[in-house]
């Protein structure tokens, strides 16, 4: 009797250890689940969709002008097209000269640089600009740095008012802070020189009321058109180059 009720102790708590265990195995599945759930959100839905990396590549929040606590860089670059259907002719711009060639748009003093970390006085954040700021007088006549073909016109978001310049050899020369009454048309032909536009007030960072009337300028090395550039900014990132690379505004 004694040895039937032992062995029916050792039965009832086999049962227990192994209801034990499998609650155990069942708990240690839940919580590995909620951890890779909470894992998978954080990389899908949080620093790393915020802007932190696109597609993959890392990319650095400060490299982007206007671009602040991780937001993406083309909801903040993305321009509105005058005419996105424009089919540009790159021919007569074949035999352009090479980006070394360039003449000052405007005559004035730097007073923000490429990709240095600036205070915009306007909203008080830290951003880096794609271009250089170049102060001139309201209204000053804004020049072609280079013949080419006028390939896009209309308004980024921060910078305002742009003529964008394609001179082939795999450059392009924007202009932005213009006022409204642009000079020339996209698809026209334009050489060193030529009037295309006249400052503005229509910048939104670095606005004039804080940094003076001036030129925003730029210089893209790419043969992609200006809209899918900056559609895709991180993408095309490497491709802004510095214009006092090519320029001496110091005169």
């Amino acid at each position: 009797m004694m040895e039937s009720n032992k062995q029916k102790f050792y039965q009832k708590s086999s049962f227990y250890v192994a209801v034990f265990a499998a609650l155990v195995l069942v708990a240690g599945i839940l919580i590995f689940t909620l951890i890779r759930n909470n894992n998978t959100a954080a990389v899908n839905g949080g620093n790393v969709a915020n802007g932190a990396f696109e597609k993959g590549e890392n990319v650095d929040e400060g490299q982007d002008v206007g671009v602040e606590n991780g937001e993406k860089a083309e909801e903040d670059v993305s321009v509105v097209f005058t005419d996105e259907n424009m089919e540009l002719d790159v021919s007569v711009i074949a035999n352009s000269p090479e980006i070394k060639n360039l003449t000052e748009p405007v005559e004035g003093e730097v007073i923000y640089q490429f990709r240095k970390p600036i205070t915009d006085k306007t909203d008080k954040t830290n951003k880096t600009p794609r271009g250089v700021g170049i102060k001139c007088e309201l209204d000053s006549e804004v020049k072609s740095s280079s013949e080419g073909v006028v390939e896009f016109i209309g308004v980024d978001k921060l910078f305002g008012t742009t003529v964008v310049i394609n001179h082939g050899d795999m450059f392009k020369t924007i202009y932005s802070n213009l006022n409204d009454e642009v000079k020339v048309s996209v698809g026209d032909e334009v050489k060193v020189g030529d009037v295309i536009g006249n400052i503005g007030e229509s910048a939104v960072y670095f606005v004039n009321a804080h940094y003076d009337p001036h030129l925003h300028f730029e210089i893209i090395a790419s043969n992609e058109k200006y809209e899918d550039i900056m559609a895709n900014y991180n993408k095309y990132y490497d491709t802004f180059v510095n214009p006092l690379d090519y320029l001496d505004f110091s005169n």
